[in-house]
């Protein structure tokens, strides 16, 4: 009954100190804003909507360890400072490597500049943008109006066939007679919205043959400065812009191969990895009990040595001085005394 007890006891114990089963594997949505922290922190709000979980890198280290995990499905980057574009044309190598894996990227504004951020602009954004058109003021926003002009399943579906963005100015394309209509040799390239005055492009959707997804939002600059007509806030807090990240985002997810290949195996090789420690322990927990059982087996053998040879002591020597003693014993030591 107490070895029962005590057996229970011990595996109780084992079993509070295992650890918990790994969890699913997640994907996430990596967005950089740079120094501009709310703005980044307003973005991935909105993707968390979306039901994927998005981590705002503030800072080049972050982004530099977060970019190369298989959890990450999407990368939005939105930067607007001189130093956060010098980091990016030198890590431009890395992040053109995560897309022909097969990654998905959303640019916002500058990003699609290669002015400002080539190689990036002619590869992920093909946009080749090196000159800018400004917003003006329209139905109480300073900002464009955008039209539909080619719809896009899971982009366009929410949004209506023209609405107004607040942004303070767009990128494009221009050569000697004007604006040029981007182009890609690295997959199919798509114009869902245009800028309504101008028809410059505003939104470009990129797939590549080798699973890879981008969309280029060459509108949508905005500042830090809150008095300014084109301040963050004004932008996030609009309904077409959250629809369309959002759209965007879902677009650029679905179709990303890196995610699909990368993410199951990985997630294998967590489920692998905590299958081992847990075989590990356990078999540890064994060899520990056995050990136990082997040491305590002698002792108790020794033990019970030590206690048979003094039973034997004490009935040899010890106990016949306490017992009865006969008329002639008695005789025979009354003599010897005398």
């Amino acid at each position: 009954m107490l070895r029962n007890l005590c057996l229970c006891i011990s595996l109780g114990l084992l079993l509070a100190t295992l650890p918990s089963p790994p969890r699913t594997f997640e994907p996430y949505v990596l967005v950089y804003a740079g120094k501009m922290v709310d703005y980044g922190a307003a973005l991935a709000a909105i993707v968390n909507e979306t039901g994927t979980k998005a981590i705002v890198a503030h800072d080049e280290d972050t982004m530099r360890a977060m970019i190369t995990l298989p959890q990450i499905r999407c990368v939005v980057i939105s930067v607007y400072n001189p130093p956060e574009f010098s980091f990016l044309k030198d890590f431009a190598p890395v992040l053109q490597a995560h897309f022909e894996e097969g990654g998905a990227f959303i640019g916002i504004g500058p990003v699609c500049s290669r002015i400002l951020a080539d190689p990036l602009a002619t590869g992920i954004f093909p946009v080749r943008g090196n000159l800018t058109g400004r917003g003006t003021a329209m139905e109480g926003r300073y900002g464009s109006a955008y039209v539909l002009s080619e719809p896009v399943e899971g982009i366009s579906d929410n949004l209506p066939p023209r609405f107004v963005l607040t942004q303070g100015q767009y990128v494009y394309d221009c050569g000697t007679e004007g604006p040029l209509e981007p182009t890609s040799e690295d997959g199919d390239l798509q114009i869902v919205y245009r800028e309504e005055s101008t028809g410059i492009p505003m939104v470009i959707a990129l797939e590549t043959p080798n699973g890879a997804r981008s969309i280029s939002l060459a509108g949508c600059y905005v500042a830090d400065v809150e008095r300014l007509t084109y301040y963050w806030k004004r932008l996030v807090e609009q309904e077409e812009f959250r629809s369309l990240l959002k759209g965007c985002v879902s677009w650029a997810m679905n179709g990303s191969r890196r995610y699909a290949e990368l993410g199951p195996s990985a997630e294998d090789r967590l489920k692998a990895e905590a299958d081992a420690i847990l075989a590990a322990k356990a078999k540890s927990d064994l060899a520990r009990r056995r050990a136990g059982q082997r040491r305590t087996i002698p002792l108790g053998l020794a033990w019970t040595a030590a206690i048979a040879f003094q039973a034997f002591l004490v009935m040899k020597y010890i106990a016949p001085r306490f017992r009865p003693q006969s008329d002639a014993a008695k005789a025979r030591r009354s003599h010897l005394l005398k």
